[in-house]
């Protein structure tokens, strides 16, 4: 789904000159087209979930971008379709139509609407270690519905800080599995 997603886009990122790149390959699938410092980045977990765009240092996530741009109704994408190809469609739409600065201009213009963007209490910034963390949350379910409690106390150890009470519950449930051995009970 993801290849067919990106053949939708190549045309136009390709034709600005960007070249793609697949930079996370785990439960989420996360693409980048890069050309000079500038970054459409795109993630892909059974439909495209998340889309920034980034010139330098300033990033912004694609929908927060069209609604500073257009207004509250925002572009195209994401698009509310059960076909998961109509988001790939939609942001193509948006990139086309509302996003020529970002792929061929000078930036002055995308930089303004970015910050514009980035000032409204509405934006959602997400992150690519955001994403990593929800992989690893999601191995650690996986880990401990399979009884692989030495995991589970790794990968639940390494983000201890951030843990949510079901993780710090679970947490101690595979410590004291690891600590007697034993697979099943409370």
């Amino acid at each position: 789904m993801l290849r067919d997603g990106v053949r939708i886009l190549d045309p136009v990122m390709g034709g600005a000159g960007f070249r793609r790149e697949l930079v996370h390959d785990g439960a989420y699938l996360c693409v980048q087209y890069d050309r000079r410092g500038r970054v459409l980045e795109l993630h892909f977990a059974g439909s495209l979930r998340l889309v920034s765009q980034r010139i330098g240092e300033l990033a912004v996530m694609h929908d927060d971008f069209m609604r500073a741009l257009l207004g509250p109704g925002g572009g195209h994408y994401p698009a509310d379709s059960s076909d998961p190809l109509d988001g790939f469609h939609a942001l193509r739409m948006d990139l086309e139509h509302h996003c020529a600065d970002f792929l061929r201009g000078k930036g002055r213009y995308w930089r303004e609407i970015a910050e514009r963007a980035l000032r409204d209490p509405r934006r959602f910034t997400i992150t690519h270690e955001f994403l990593q963390l929800e992989d690893a949350r999601r191995d650690a379910r996986r880990a401990f519905g399979v009884g692989d409690f030495k995991k589970v106390v790794a990968i639940y150890s390494s983000m201890r800080s951030g843990l949510m009470p079901a993780e710090r519950r679970r947490l101690e449930i595979a410590r004291e599995r690891v600590r007697t051995g034993r697979r099943d009970g409370w």
